[in-house]
């Protein structure tokens, strides 16, 4: 029986507008990890299905009130699952509101998501090194490549959110001294691997990068 199934899904606009469609086939079942390699679909826990024992039998529970918690709980589930399949079946549709976390610019909405995102990747890297974790290629593999993405992702929101070169170096600074910076990893999501060579890997250049961002805006 399969641990996870994936099925299609779409992002729509309060009006009704299609923005994106994530749909593929897997064709066969894959263990977790090597299913995550093959195949990018979305992290989101919206578009899956899991087994019950198999959520039983590890204990798996989401971290709540957090932002990007299916992204945590799907780190390990991807991890421990032996059976993972993609359909590109569509049955589910993502409302893109103006309001979300990663999209609204007001309050402390940004700080909340900032410290949301520094939690998980603590989480993530802590169940790495913590959680039944064998230290293969493909283990050490799957977890630089969240890790990488975790850490790409939160400049690459901040960065949208108009943060100055001297927040996002104290930021950086601060996840170094956690040794919890991680950039040295290919991630598979284009643009951000693109975000992560060009600023992350050379720092002083996302000065370049909030002062260009700040014009466009």
């Amino acid at each position: 029986s399969l641990d996870v199934l994936e099925f299609g899904a779409q992002g729509i606009t309060t009006d009704g507008q299609i923005k994106y469609t994530s749909a593929l086939t897997s064709k066969q079942p894959f263990p977790g990890m090597e299913y995550y390699q093959k195949y990018r679909y979305l992290d989101s826990a919206c578009n899956k299905m899991y087994r019950s024992g198999f959520i039983k039998h590890w204990n798996f529970r989401f971290q709540e009130k957090i932002y990007i918690e299916d992204f945590e709980f799907n780190s390990r589930i991807f991890h421990k699952a032996m059976k993972v399949l993609g359909t590109d079946l569509i049955v589910a549709q993502f409302l893109q509101s103006p309001n979300s976390i990663t999209r609204n610019t007001k309050g402390n909405m940004h700080l909340k998501m900032q410290e949301d995102i520094i939690r998980v990747i603590k989480s993530v890297n802590s169940y790495a090194k913590t959680g039944n974790v064998v230290k293969n290629s493909t283990e050490t593999q799957y977890f630089n490549q969240r890790l990488s993405y975790l850490t790409a992702t939160l400049f690459f929101q901040l960065l949208k959110k108009g943060y100055s070169y001297r927040e996002m170096l104290a930021l950086k600074k601060r996840l170094q001294a956690e040794q919890i910076f991680f950039i040295d990893h290919r991630i598979f999501d284009k643009k951000k691997e693109l975000f992560r060579i060009i600023f992350l890997k050379n720092f002083p250049l996302m000065r370049l990068g909030t002062l260009i961002y700040s014009i466009v805006l």
